[in-house]
């Protein structure tokens, strides 16, 4: 059973904006954690930690589309966009474009743009 505006009534948002933010800041969220990961044992070895930075900046700018979903910011949705076509593009000029994490990353696409017109 769809969720339709006659069911949700007028004061009551959908709620593909929550699940879009909530698969920001997860995907946010392991990114910083990949980060981590990645940069000690760099950092052990003597060696600047670059990609470790590249994702921890993704991992920020994840967290922050996520946040600006949850408050229904058009913004937020921008920015999940971008983060998106970025890791479409890195992936597909990588040659590995199918993953369990590509698969939220399209859910995330899916969602932005059901929610779109509710974003302000």
């Amino acid at each position: 059973m769809g969720d339709t505006a006659e069911q949700r009534g007028p004061g009551r948002p959908s709620l593909a904006p929550v699940v879009a933010s909530t698969l920001a800041w997860l995907l946010g969220v392991l990114e910083l954690l990949s980060a981590v990961a990645i940069s000690i044992p760099q950092i052990a070895a003597g060696v600047l930690p670059v990609v470790p930075f590249g994702l921890a900046l993704l991992g920020a700018l994840s967290c922050t589309a996520g946040y600006l979903l949850r408050k229904r910011r058009r913004l937020g949705g921008i920015i999940a966009l971008a983060l998106v076509a970025f890791s479409v593009v890195s992936r597909v000029l990588n040659g590995s474009a199918i993953s369990v994490d590509f698969a939220v990353i399209l859910a995330l696409l899916v969602l932005v743009l059901v929610a779109w017109k509710e974003l302000r």
